[in-house]
């Protein structure tokens, strides 16, 4: 008979150690791999920064820009605008048959305020880096 036929299936195979040399071979082996693991986790957590660096870059023009958008509307527009709703509110008072239109677009002055609302103070811009 066949020496794996004999055996049970669930039986340990008297197996030999392993020399010196194979324990070696395996550490160092197991090393190679680390190092490499280390490398590539290295590479891509630098990879990872740079592209967060550029979005962080990307992200502070946009807002640069959006600042000043906003802040160009709040000196400049507001001012128009409240004074051309203000014209308009006061145009409806004196002609009757525009007081629909005023109505239909809310353009109805606030209770207790007599005139346009002043427009905001400017803010700060913030020092550039």
């Amino acid at each position: 008979m066949n020496e794996l036929e004999t055996k049970p299936s669930g039986a340990p195979a008297a197996a030999t150690p392993p020399s010196v040399e194979q324990l070696q071979q395996q550490v160092q082996s197991l090393q190679r791999l680390l190092g490499l693991v280390l490398a590539a986790t290295l590479l891509l957590g630098a990879s990872v920064t740079v592209f967060l660096w550029g979005q962080q870059r990307i992200l502070k023009s946009q807002l640069r820009d959006s600042t000043t958008i906003v802040n160009e509307h709040d000196t400049k527009s507001l001012p128009m605008l409240t004074n051309f709703v203000a014209s308009l509110q006061a145009y409806g008072k004196t002609h009757p048959d525009f007081a629909p239109l005023v109505d239909k677009y809310g353009l109805k002055a606030p209770t207790g305020h007599a005139g346009p609302v002043p427009p905001p103070a400017p803010k700060p811009t913030p020092p550039k880096r």
